[in-house]
């Protein structure tokens, strides 16, 4: 007999942050008393960028920050830097190669947020988006021989850790990846892929028609 249990996560809190208490996550972001004027947002992945764009486009003045050289670690670097050059010119500015050091409710109930760069950004909110925490904490993993990282996530193997996807940015790019999980579940190939028409939306044929790579990744360098 075999069980799964779905314990799920939670965004971590970064208690090393001084001033951590009067920071935000992504939980309290849909309870907020009001919208704030300002905000920061400290990170560089897909919550982060996500929430960016949704402040910025209820009217709330966005700022993201985050320790990489480019946002979206990980991804497509072309994809990444269309991204970043897409948000700059609508207004959401983005500080690279900076983290938060301390945060300072201020008197006037406003923060102030402390850069390693040297900057003190004044907002409303600061957001903490930097990773999640897995919800393993008293179920007794170690007693049946189940091995933790260092932040309670289980260590697996590698074949648990392959993920096969498609990065995809444009209009209707949600509506995409949810295409694609049935037929990667269903384990098809890209030759399968080739022999269907994509009628909607009518950027999905681009997964269709796309019969040689443009270009190679391998460990995060481009190679033609």
């Amino acid at each position: 007999m075999s069980a799964l249990v779905a314990t799920g996560g939670r965004p971590s809190p970064h208690p090393a942050l001084p001033g951590h208490e009067h920071c935000i996550t992504s939980n309290e972001a849909f309870h907020l008393e009001a919208l704030p004027k300002s905000i920061m947002i400290g990170g560089g992945g897909y919550i982060a960028v996500e929430f960016a764009n949704i402040f910025h486009g209820l009217g709330v003045k966005t700022t993201l920050v985050y320790r990489g050289t480019e946002i979206l670690n990980r991804f497509d670097m072309d994809l990444r830097t269309s991204l970043h050059e897409a948000m700059s010119k609508k207004g959401i500015e983005i500080v690279c190669c900076a983290v938060a050091e301390e945060v300072v409710r201020r008197d006037d109930g406003r923060l102030d947020v402390r850069l390693n760069n040297g900057e003190t950004c004044k907002v409303d909110q600061f957001m903490l988006a930097m990773g999640r925490s897995p919800n393993t904490e008293g179920l007794g993993l170690d007693a049946v021989g189940i091995e933790t990282s260092a932040t309670g996530a289980i260590l697996v193997d590698r074949y648990s850790r392959k993920a096969v996807g498609a990065h995809i940015m444009g209009p209707d790019a949600g509506e995409m990846a949810q295409l694609l999980g049935i037929p990667l579940k269903a384990g098809v190939t890209k030759d399968d892929f080739d022999r269907a028409m994509a009628v909607h939306p009518t950027a999905a044929e681009e997964l269709v028609t796309m019969y040689k790579p443009n270009y190679r990744v391998r460990k995060g360098e481009r190679i033609d």
